[in-house]
């Protein structure tokens, strides 16, 4: 049985290189098929970012450019059910949302660079503003902004109990689901009192 196993690269491959080159590397010569699977737009930059990163051994046929503009979020599934892919890693949740039967999804670490500083991007190429990647870059703007806004205000108590001060139940919530709600109810309050 042929065991396929599938990275993305923005926010995966770009942002932990120094993890996954060696991961990829041992799957690829263990005889498991290895394929990249990007919602960047052209295929020619995609393959030239691979190559400038030491992953050339990756075949050109196993390099896939999803159709963001066509397909939407479900622009990834597509190629994972065309490809019969069996393992796929990403960063973006409606990317993992189906496709095949182990996805599994790269949470955000807002002290890492979607590019780590050793990623090298074709001179010219667009590799970051296009498809989601725009909206991704605006919510982790977002969340930093909240963390810090937070800080601020409330020193050193905690998400939790800062949460409960604004009435919010953070039970069972991620802590970046716990700041995005405190930060709604913060603009809320602001709203409030300007009188909008």
């Amino acid at each position: 049985m042929t065991i396929r196993v599938a990275f993305d690269i923005g926010g995966v491959i770009s942002k932990y290189p120094d993890i996954l080159r060696p991961i990829i590397s041992a799957l690829h010569t263990g005889g498991i098929e290895v394929y990249v699977i990007t919602d960047m737009h052209n295929p020619k930059d995609t393959r030239e970012m691979l190559d400038l990163n030491h992953l050339s051994f990756i075949p050109t046929e196993r390099v896939l450019n999803s159709d963001f503009d066509r397909y939407g979020e479900a622009c990834k599934a597509i190629l994972l059910k065309q490809y019969k892919i069996d393992f796929f890693l990403d960063d973006f949740p409606a990317y993992v949302a189906e496709g095949c039967p182990l996805r599994c999804l790269v949470l955000p670490d807002l002290a890492r660079s979607y590019y780590h500083d050793d990623w090298i991007n074709p001179e010219g190429a667009q590799y970051g503003d296009f498809g989601r990647r725009k909206r991704l870059e605006t919510f982790n703007q977002d969340y930093v902004d909240s963390l810090e806004e937070l800080g601020k205000l409330h020193g050193t108590k905690s998400l939790i109990e800062i949460a409960k001060s604004y009435g919010i139940n953070p039970l069972g919530m991620t802590s970046m689901a716990i700041s995005s709600a405190i930060l709604q109810k913060m603009r809320e309050k602001k709203s409030h009192l300007k009188g909008e």
